[in-house]
């Protein structure tokens, strides 16, 4: 039986005719491309309705190129690792919960789309796939990834599979957005593949005493404040003469919570328009964010709602407080119920004066009486040996921040991965 005979048969198990097409270019275009020799060399079954694979594609021998996008197909058969000589596979869309162990068979494979499937986890056979370049793991629900991954040497990104490798037309990679990974987190892979190296050997070295950390980011236009916010903070002093701050300045504020010892790490940020471009590489998930104006120069001159924008873009889910500096100067007024309904991360609005307002001892940011609430999930610190493992912590109610009698509650929802 010749490849168009099983074409045939494959036409009847499926109930739909398969054009000949010279070239396959479109989703759409279901039917297959012939070499030649007569042989099938590109297939496309996408958006058929197949359960599962006609028992005739098994005996396309020399087929190349397949695609099953948009089916309903939910496992493999271990006989699928017949199709030695698959190059490029595309199972994207399905409802594809496993892969048989035989996958790693395809030793040919060379480009993979796996996305928005219904895959949690990878067999450990995958790992073998020597020539492959592009891996597209995108919208699948695997929450977390085997040191193994990187004998795939590949790069990592938390990026999406369409975007980089069509409109960035990168040739190699393995694309992870959408997944929801605890270990390791989005924001390591997105440090890199030495960060990442060094969070699998940290892991492999055991648990020693973990430091629990936070990231505190402060924004604002240029003057507003920024530098003093964070002195009044963490020191309880005031420069009248503070230098503006040039690019990105980070101070350590360690605090106790729960009789736990908690570093926050407060990032102050240049608000000089020079500045802006490179904010998005350091604004993070995870993150509480602290957005300050100006009450001389108000909202617009403050440009209150692109830095809302800003932390929206960049900061997810993290929450906002904004504060109002130097209100003991002027005072204005903001449409707090628009900007709530508008901006729902938005946690609180103070006014404050960090001029005249002191922080005693007894008023510093102090435990609140609900848990910390500690992940368990290791985050090895860039720079440290790999025995050095940083436990991330993040509370449901961390603490109550107190600028003399405003009181704010600092709601961190999702865990805080690091510092860097």
């Amino acid at each position: 039986m010749n490849d168009l005979d099983i074409i045939k048969q494959l036409e009847q198990e499926i109930g739909k005719k398969l054009e000949h097409f010279t070239k396959i270019e479109k989703v759409e275009e279901t039917g297959y491309v012939l070499n030649e020799n007569n042989e099938v060399i590109q297939l496309n079954l996408s958006k058929c309705d197949l359960n599962i694979l006609p028992n005739s594609l098994f005996n396309l021998k020399k087929i190349e190129n397949l695609y099953l996008i948009g089916t309903k197909i939910e496992n493999l058969p271990e006989s699928f690792s017949q199709l030695k000589n698959l190059s490029v596979l595309s199972l994207s869309s399905t409802e594809l919960k496993e892969l048989p162990e035989s996958f790693g068979q395809l030793q040919n494979l060379s480009s993979l789309d796996l996305s928005k499937t219904e895959l949690k986890e990878l067999p450990e056979s995958f790992w073998g796939l020597g020539k492959l370049q592009k891996l597209c793991l995108n919208n699948n629900k695997i929450k977390q990834l085997s040191k193994k991954i990187l004998d795939l040497n590949l790069e990592l990104y938390w990026e999406d599979c369409y975007d980089f490798f069509v409109t960035q037309k990168k040739e190699s990679g393995i694309t992870l957005k959408g997944n929801p990974l605890k270990s390791p987190f989005p924001e390591i892979i997105q440090q890199g593949q030495q960060t990442i190296r060094e969070y699998f050997d940290a892991l492999e070295q055991g648990e020693p005493a973990p430091t629990n950390e936070a990231k505190v980011l402060i924004l604002g236009q240029g003057g507003v404040g920024k530098t003093s916010l964070v002195n009044r903070l963490v020191d309880d002093s005031y420069n009248d003469d503070e230098n503006k701050t040039e690019g990105i300045n980070v101070k350590q504020w360690p605090v106790c919570i729960d009789n736990e010892n908690i570093r926050l790490n407060v990032w102050d940020f240049g608000g000089q328009e020079i500045m802006h471009a490179t904010h998005q590489f350091f604004l993070t998930q995870r993150s509480l964010y602290l957005l300050l104006l100006d009450a001389r120069q108000g909202e617009k001159v403050g440009r209150l709602e692109y830095w809302l924008k800003i932390i929206q873009t960049y900061g997810g889910n993290s929450p906002i407080l904004l504060a109002i500096n130097k209100t003991d100067q002027y005072q204005i007024k903001l449409n707090e119920k628009f900007l709530f309904e508008k901006y729902p991360n938005i946690k609180g609005f103070y006014n404050i004066s960090c001029k005249t307002d002191s922080m005693h001892s007894e008023q510093r940011l102090k435990p609140k009486s609900t848990s910390c609430h500690t992940f368990t999930t290791f985050c090895p610190k860039p720079g440290l040996t790999s025995n050095n493992n940083w436990k991330t912590c993040a509370a449901t109610s961390l603490a109550s921040m107190t600028i003399s009698k405003h009181v704010k509650n600092i709601i961190l929802p999702n865990p805080i991965y690091n510092t860097y």
